[in-house]
């Protein structure tokens, strides 16, 4: 006897017994049906069973529960395949709270740059903000650089855009570049006093 009650219409979150654990995911429930209608539809939960390696031994097994419960049309939510699932396969009892969200990314232009090594540093820089404002990793490979297209321009015009760039650098004054002007000034700090306490040995000695 089922425990819950599942609503037409609803996405859940489902998990199911082992090995039928391969289709978990979130599902939109279609429909509540029964066993004889599938049969009228010509629809075989044989089929269901075999995919995972179990037998119509297996299957005629869990036939007397099939037969006694209802049957849910799931429609997955990711690529919209449906299957057809028994109570008895569910694991435990469906999760209703499901939320919507978007997986996001970023493109933007970077401009132009006559040594590219200096997009190695650029990455870390990203990759220390990403994390140090929202909490978000990211792997070296999270962070592609693309060569948008090849121009030609005077030494003069190039060294025009750099000179803009270190003077907003050295005008910018927001959290992240306070931090990192005082973990220079403290590692510059530390290599004082170690050279301080290396000439105080020299000097006791």
């Amino acid at each position: 006897m089922v425990k819950y009650q599942l609503e037409p219409g609803r996405a859940y979150s489902f998990e199911f017994i082992n090995p039928f654990n391969i289709y978990n995911s979130i599902y939109t429930v279609l429909s509540i049906t029964s066993y004889n209608d599938l049969v009228s539809q010509g629809i075989d939960l044989l089929t269901l069973y075999t995919s995972v390696g179990k037998t119509e031994q297996d299957f005629n097994n869990d036939l007397p529960s099939i037969t006694s419960n209802p049957i849910y049309k799931l429609q997955k939510l990711s690529d919209l395949s449906i299957i057809h699932i028994p109570p008895i396969l569910i694991a435990k009892e469906p999760n209703f709270n499901i939320i919507k969200v978007t997986r996001v990314g970023v493109n933007f232009e970077l401009g132009v740059f006559k040594d590219l090594n200096v997009l190695v540093d650029m990455r870390e820089a990203i990759k220390n903000i990403l994390s140090d404002y929202e909490g978000i990793v990211l792997s070296d490979d999270d962070i592609k650089f693309l060569r948008l297209k090849e121009e030609y321009m005077t030494e003069t015009d190039y060294n025009n855009i750099i000179s803009s760039r270190e003077a907003i650098k050295k005008n910018m004054d927001t959290y992240y570049t306070k931090c990192k002007k005082l973990e220079k000034e403290i590692q510059e700090l530390k290599t004082k006093i170690n050279n301080y306490e290396k000439l105080l040995v020299e000097l006791n000695n």
